[in-house]
């Protein structure tokens, strides 16, 4: 399949002469492609080249008789007046098929214009105290809560969460025998947040993700309950081990840095490490799977299997890059049906198994993936509310 990330690159630096000989012998070829061709005269215009760099890379001129040599448009005034900005918008035009990136111009994705472009998660999310109380965390400051015994205070501050253990250390209680009290931080759709434990452990949740944990730690294990995703940052501390429990079994760590995706209505999960060392406890067996950074353990139903991935494919979302790599449609679109709080409807079932490969700026609106969409595909959006509705282009 091709990577329109890598033909990105190769035309980018073309017109702005930065392509070898190599890179210049595949971009004509690119150049060549009578749909590419296509696609340049419909985004043949030059406000779009100049919101997108802010000033063109080259001249517009220049850029014409380059693109014009080399693929034999024919010179006439009407041709020239389209591709004069055309070589700079190959670039515009490819990287926006491949990574994405927002520009400020009017949509062709149906009933969707700038300003009601469904826009991507924000901080926000519930806290439930052991007592039964909500707190909204995410709008705005909740101030200094005092829970249990007292022996922790919890605050929001800048996205975050935390929880401090008072007149001790945040393990002070561990080897203690008494009854632990649990929280709940939920997270809807189309939100996000972290939540810093009393042991320093830092938990990045995403949408449509619940943990359950205690206010302090007591015994020893470090024991919190998972549904949906997060990314965990675990303080090391040997005598005490860390376990993230999952419908999928459970995950035991000493101290390391991994992502863990189990989705209630989610066939296949996953565990991804990304430092440190992991051992995964199978479900409903004895078994254990032990993983190294840069693996990942698959289960689907009761069969489970270690591999090799790329981890920004799965962890990415912490650094606010979604990253695809031949992902059927279906899967992307959950992914942002959870995140941009949207409903997708595919009119036609085959849809969902269109493969696409290239990566999405997570704090970005919706809709340049909208538009690459139907750029590249036989493929027709419409946008009513918050339903997102995905037909063959007529």
């Amino acid at each position: 399949m091709r990577n329109l990330l890598n033909d990105a690159s190769i035309l980018k630096k073309y017109v702005t002469g930065e392509a070898n000989s190599e890179e210049e012998e595949k971009a004509y070829g690119l150049l060549q492609e009578p749909e590419v061709r296509k696609r340049f005269e419909e985004l043949g215009q030059p406000e779009r080249l100049q919101t997108v760099f802010g000033r063109s890379p080259v001249s517009g001129e220049q850029a014409f008789e380059r693109f014009a040599q080399q693929v034999g448009v024919r010179q006439s005034g009407a041709y020239r007046r389209v591709f004069r900005y055309v070589a700079g918008v190959a670039a515009v035009a490819v990287l926006g098929v491949a990574s994405w990136a927002l520009w400020p111009v009017q949509s062709d994705v149906e009933g969707l214009s700038l300003a009601g472009a469904l826009d991507p998660g924000q901080s926000r999310g519930t806290l439930v105290l052991a007592d039964g109380r909500e707190v909204e965390i995410g709008k705005g400051n909740p101030g200094d809560l005092s829970l249990s015994d007292g022996d922790v205070t919890v605050s929001y501050e800048d996205g975050c969460l935390s929880y401090q253990a008072a007149a001790q250390s945040a393990l002070g209680r561990l080897d203690r025998q008494q009854v632990e009290s649990y929280n709940q931080f939920v997270i809807p759709s189309g939100a996000e947040n972290t939540l810093l434990l009393s042991d320093g452990t830092r938990v990045r949740l995403n949408a449509e993700s619940k943990l359950i944990y205690p206010e302090v730690f007591v015994g020893t294990q470090r024991v919190v309950f998972l549904e949906g995703e997060a990314f965990f940052d675990v303080v090391s501390d040997e005598s005490h081990p860390f376990i993230v429990q999952t419908r999928m079994g459970d995950i035991e760590v000493l101290g390391t840095r991994f992502n863990v995706h189990v989705y209630p209505e989610d066939t296949v999960c996953y565990t991804t490490l990304v430092e440190g060392r992991v051992a995964v406890n199978l479900p409903s067996t004895d078994d254990r799977m032990f993983l190294a950074p840069g693996q990942q353990a698959v289960f689907s139903g009761t069969h489970a299997e270690k591999r090799e991935v790329n981890l920004e494919e799965y962890v990415g979302w912490v650094d606010g890059v979604y990253t695809f790599r031949d992902k059927k449609l279906r899967d992307i679109m959950q992914t942002f049906e959870r995140w941009y709080n949207i409903d997708v409807v595919y009119e036609d079932a085959s849809l969902a198994d269109i493969p696409y490969t290239g990566s999405v700026k997570r704090y970005e609106s919706i809709l340049p993936f909208l538009e690459a969409l139907q750029l590249t595909t036989d493929l027709h959006c419409r946008i009513e509310g918050r339903n997102v509705y995905l037909s063959k282009a007529q």
